[in-house]
């Protein structure tokens, strides 16, 4: 997993999940989700889920419960992903309906980080 900034948007944690995540991964999304909330009210999330192995459903939903706690704190999700994970997401978006999800094509990142901004 991959923890990218955003150079022109502050408020934009960028996260490229490519390889099994670790719980230390998770926790350094954590802490950087956290630097970026100490900045600004709210934090959106450009996330690129590539169709990795090792990464599961319950995976997701482990990670998942362990950011619940930031839900109040995030205000857009842009999403990266295939038709899989997609379908996967929307199912466990039903459970956090104040999140706003929108999945975006691989060649769309401008159009991503224009929606996070506004």
């Amino acid at each position: 997993m991959l923890i990218k900034e955003t150079a022109h948007i502050d408020h934009v944690l960028e996260i490229v999940v490519d390889e099994k995540v670790t719980k230390d991964k998770v926790k350094e999304v954590e802490s950087k989700f956290l630097q970026l909330k100490d900045k600004n009210d709210k934090v959106n999330l450009l996330v690129d889920i590539k169709d990795i192995e090792g990464y599961s459903m319950r995976g997701m939903a482990m990670d998942l419960r362990a950011m619940a706690k930031y839900t109040k704190d995030v205000d857009k999700i842009a999403l990266f992903t295939n038709e899989k994970w997609v379908a996967q997401i929307r199912r466990l978006s039903r459970f956090v309906p104040s999140l706003n999800i929108k999945q975006f094509e691989h060649g769309e990142r401008e159009e991503a980080l224009n929606w996070l901004e506004r």
